[in-house]
């Protein structure tokens, strides 16, 4: 099976197209495996802008095979028109509502391979036009009915909660629309609630911290118990959430106005993960203090760590950095000149590659 994410399609030349194509759909028809079903369909996707002759028996095949996915998610990633973008959002309201109505039921709990909640977010990220706001509501009134069940797993929980306070950062205007649940959701006493699974890797803790996070989206002042929440986030599992969980808290920061105090304590504590035993903590949390750094007020402190992990940390987290110079610089061209220096003359090869690219672009 070819990995849809080591190769480039649109270097492929016509010929290997259209042999490709012909091979899919051979595989496609005589597999009965949903996991490589499911990688074949992002193959095509990732064939939808290529010009070669099979192309025409590709999308009649997936039309007629596979109406769902051809309507929903292959149309939107090829046209990123409002319509497609509204139908894929439609299919994962229902989703998630089918989701919520079986979950739990009868004491069965189900984990799910795809993370419905993020995929909701990133449709909502890449398309090119806002949505009605009746079906933003739709889902937010979903997603709220995942937060507000007790018969929900942890991770599906925290999942809703980072989608409801996405939905809060992308329209601000969802709060004045839907009052009634707005209410419940500020009144809603029982959101420690929810079942871990053998494989959790979070615990109920993450769910108080989003929860809080979710009412200082509402204007209500959670930073005392936001504070006293972070103080006891020991679990590598739940630092790496929390570093998710802030990060998406942030969005779309400048036209929202968030607490001082409240994006000191943020400060505080990436400097504090920044020197974790925990490369995934390291690594989430780096993409925390990029976006931290946009606060004048935070340059030079964070500009200082991200040099300090230029010179000792792992080529993964490097590389995070790295591939920021250019952001860098708009905010700092010194501090971006440092981390190039730094990097051009680093012991792997990869750290190097991105700087020299860099470098070529200007």
């Amino acid at each position: 099976m070819l990995s849809e994410n080591n190769v480039n399609y649109e270097l492929v030349n016509t010929d290997n197209l259209n042999r490709a194509i012909k091979t899919l759909i051979k595989f496609a028809i005589e597999s009965d495996d949903s996991n490589e079903l499911k990688n074949v369909q992002t193959i095509f996707l990732l064939m939808r802008n290529n010009n070669f002759e099979m192309k025409d028996e590709m999308e009649a095949y997936l039309k007629r095979e596979w109406p769902d996915f051809y309507f929903n998610e292959y149309l939107f990633e090829k046209n990123k028109d409002k319509k497609s973008q509204e139908n894929l959002i439609k299919s994962k309201i229902k989703d998630i509502r089918n989701r919520n109505f079986t979950q739990g039921k009868n004491g069965l709990y189900s984990g799910y391979g795809t993370n419905i909640y993020l995929e909701s977010e990133n449709i909502l990220r890449i398309g090119n036009v806002r949505i009605d706001n009746q079906t933003i509501d739709e889902l937010f009134t979903v997603t709220s009915n995942s937060v507000l069940s007790s018969k929900q797993l942890v991770e599906d929980k925290l999942n809703a909660y980072r989608l409801m306070i996405f939905l809060l950062r992308y329209d601000e205007t969802i709060i004045e629309r839907n009052n009634e649940l707005i209410t419940q959701i500020i009144q809603f006493q029982d959101y420690e609630h929810a079942t871990e699974s053998m494989m959790s890797h979070v615990d109920s803790t993450m769910l108080i911290l989003s929860h809080l996070l979710l009412l200082e989206c509402l204007g209500k002042n959670k930073f005392s118990e936001i504070a006293q929440v972070l103080s006891i986030l020991t679990n590598p599992g739940n630092q790496v959430e929390a570093c998710k969980m802030i990060l998406i808290f942030l969005h779309n920061y400048k036209n929202f106005k968030i607490r001082t105090n409240l994006e000191s304590l943020f400060l505080q504590y990436s400097l504090l993960w920044a020197n974790s035993d925990n490369i995934s903590v390291r690594w989430n949390n780096v993409h925390l203090q990029l976006t931290l750094i946009e606060k004048k007020g935070f340059k030079k402190l964070i500009g200082k760590n991200l040099q300090s992990i230029m010179n000792t940390d792992n080529a993964m987290i490097k590389s995070q950095i790295v591939h920021k110079i250019d952001v860098l610089e708009k905010l700092d061209k010194k501090l971006s000149k440092a981390i190039y220096d730094i990097a051009k003359e680093d012991n792997n090869f990869v750290i190097r590659k991105i700087s020299k690219l860099y470098i070529n672009s200007h």
